[in-house]
């Protein structure tokens, strides 16, 4: 706007010049170009001086009366003047249109929740403990989800999708996920400034898994990805994802507590970018392995 404004401005500026300066400059250089006109006889219509002629256009008396001239451009700077006052009002219009909205944003953007998967884990467990023979094993996906925005989150729903690779001579990898209607579950509000953790078991059994595809009995490759939704104070519906990588090992005979449960395995997740192949990912640890890490 401020150069819009500013090419306004000097046109506005140079027809100024334009017309005071060449009014002056006429006046000096034609002082007695006044046309004089005679007196009418007494009785008779009044007879014109031949130097008077009534049918020049405008624009040729414009260049000879400099009163016409002055009138000319006084008309030009008249039109200037309002075209130039529209457009200001029209640039400040719409200025002010467009500091409202923005300050709008800022405003929304500094009060709003803003909601993260802060931590995330995953423990291999048996549904059935104490039972003989003991059943499968499955993965129990736990997340911690926190509002770090100055306003509640309201229905705060997620789905864990989990990729587990086996370790050894087989590439084999197998996925699940919690359910295609979780968007559909009602959700959970998050208070400003708080946590909630929530967790979901997801149909793998990890130990037929691991039989089927030849590798060590012992070791899982982990990815997992966490899809969130959530609405804000203004109904604005919000989602995004995160995603973890890790490892899991069995340690038979161990009894490893934890807050949902015994189990022989342990492990950790770590957050990462999005991946571009989770393939890709574990041919990156299997490539760590070789070159002397025994375990992940």
């Amino acid at each position: 706007m401020p150069k819009r404004l500013l090419i306004v401005w000097t046109l506005f500026a140079a027809v100024m010049g334009f017309a005071f300066g060449g009014s002056f400059v006429w006046a000096i250089d034609h002082p007695n170009s006044q046309p004089a006109y005679s007196q009418p006889n007494q009785g008779t219509e009044a007879t014109a001086n031949p130097q008077h002629k009534p049918s020049e256009p405008f624009w040729q008396r414009a260049t000879e009366d400099p009163t016409a001239f002055f009138t000319l451009c006084v008309a030009a700077f008249t039109f200037v003047l309002a075209v130039s006052t529209i457009a200001l009002w029209i640039e400040t219009r719409i200025a002010g249109k467009r500091h409202v909205a923005e300050m709008q944003r800022i405003g929304e953007a500094q009060v709003r929740a803003y909601v993260d998967i802060a931590a995330a884990s995953v423990v291999f467990m048996s549904l059935a403990q104490g039972v003989a023979p003991p059943t499968d094993e499955q993965p129990f996906v736990k997340i911690t989800a926190k509002n770090t925005g100055q306003s509640p989150a309201r229905n705060f729903v997620w789905n864990p999708t989990i990729s587990c690779f086996s370790v050894g001579s087989k590439t084999k990898n197998i996925d699940a996920e919690m359910g295609a209607n979780w968007r559909e579950i009602r959700g959970i509000g998050i208070s400003a400034g708080a946590e909630h953790s929530d967790g979901a078991i997801l149909p793998i059994l990890i130990n037929k898994f691991l039989r089927d595809s030849a590798g060590d009995a012992n070791v899982v490759l982990v990815q997992l990805r966490v899809q969130f939704e959530y609405e804000d104070v203004f109904s604005l519906r919000i989602a995004d994802e995160t995603y973890f990588s890790g490892w899991a090992i069995r340690k038979p005979g161990e009894v490893i507590r934890t807050d949902v449960g015994n189990t022989e395995w342990t492990g950790r997740l770590s957050r990462i970018h999005k991946p571009r192949d989770w393939l890709a990912r574990k041919q990156q640890y299997e490539t760590q392995d070789q070159n002397g890490r025994t375990s992940p």
